[in-house]
């Protein structure tokens, strides 16, 4: 009984210190991470249509999936990397979907050693055209 209550003591105590306390080193406080090695770089990303009111698009079906489970890995997994390569993927099959101007705001976070890092925060359409100024070239090809 004496080392059940120990043993329980000792795997829920320094979880509590490190989460609920904020305690980051320590006698009693596991050093966390969320990925070693092999999530670092996955992004959870939620695409969201606002010519729908902000509606979540399930970017499975928009694909042509019956379920998520179906996808390909290289296709359901999104790393950081490929970010704007997926945005432009939802956007592509938003336009063959029917919409002309597709208007899909995103949610992203990728996994990194410590916690999740939010990346995209549903700001702008990542569908529109980028609006940066282009610069003009001198005659010796440089930028001005």
């Amino acid at each position: 009984m004496l080392a059940s209550l120990l043993f329980l003591a000792w795997s829920n105590i320094p979880p509590y210190r490190m989460h609920i306390k904020k305690v980051r080193w320590g006698v009693g406080a596991w050093h966390w991470r969320l990925y070693e090695h092999g999530g670092l770089g996955v992004c959870d990303v939620r695409y969201f249509d606002m010519n729908r009111d902000g509606a979540p698009i399930e970017r499975w079906k928009l694909l042509g999936y019956d379920r998520p489970g179906d996808m390909p890995d290289a296709i359901a997994r999104t790393h950081d990397k490929q970010l704007r390569a997926a945005y432009a993927q939802v956007c592509e099959a938003q336009a063959a979907a029917g919409d002309p101007h597709p208007n899909v705001q995103v949610m992203a976070r990728c996994g990194r050693k410590l916690g999740w890092a939010t990346v995209e925060k549903r700001r702008a359409n990542v569908c529109g055209k980028k609006t940066g100024k282009k610069r003009k070239k001198t005659k010796r090809g440089t930028n001005k």
